[in-house]
């Protein structure tokens, strides 16, 4: 992938944005910034959760970073709280989303088992599941189990006689 040749910067609004040949915005890019007042971050969160639900990853959202938009989100939701508006939380929004995209790649691969989906690769399919939920990455760790109840026992040694 070239991304060093063909740079040029895209001006508007006086926010410097460099894109590559392909028209992808490279990093340092302060394209999120350009969202300041509440709806249109809620429309940014919005977006972001359909790109989520639609089977697409956190990382290729292209209007800005995960980690800003769970802050957007969760400032939102706190000044909601400060003024008493109830509405639905957008880090619920955002979690239901996760939760949508995780049973679309479920749902692929019960329809790629059943032959439903011509050329399934179900090699592909797991690499995907474990890298994008975290599939089999706690099987690998060591588990610790605790106990919460106390076991009393009284052990008969040999040269104690039970009565009979």
């Amino acid at each position: 992938m070239k991304t060093n040749k063909g740079k040029k910067k895209i001006h508007g609004n006086s926010k410097k944005v460099t894109r590559d040949v392909r028209g992808r915005i490279l990093k340092g890019s302060t394209l999120a910034e350009k969202f300041e007042t509440t709806a249109e971050k809620e429309k940014l969160i919005k977006l972001y959760c359909k790109h989520i639900t639609e089977g697409y990853s956190k990382e290729s959202f292209e209007y800005a970073d995960p980690r800003t938009i769970m802050e957007y989100a969760e400032k939102i939701d706190e000044e909601s709280a400060k003024t008493g508006k109830f509405t639905i939380l957008q880090t619920t929004l955002i979690h239901r989303a996760l939760r949508v995209s995780q049973k679309q790649w479920e749902h692929w691969g019960i329809q790629g088992m059943l032959n439903k989906i011509p050329f399934f690769n179900s090699q592909i399919w797991a690499l995907n599941m474990r890298n994008r939920f975290n599939w089999d990455k706690d099987d690998k760790s060591p588990k610790e189990m605790t106990i919460d109840r106390v076991i009393t026992v009284n052990f008969v040694r040999d040269d104690d006689k039970l009565p009979a």
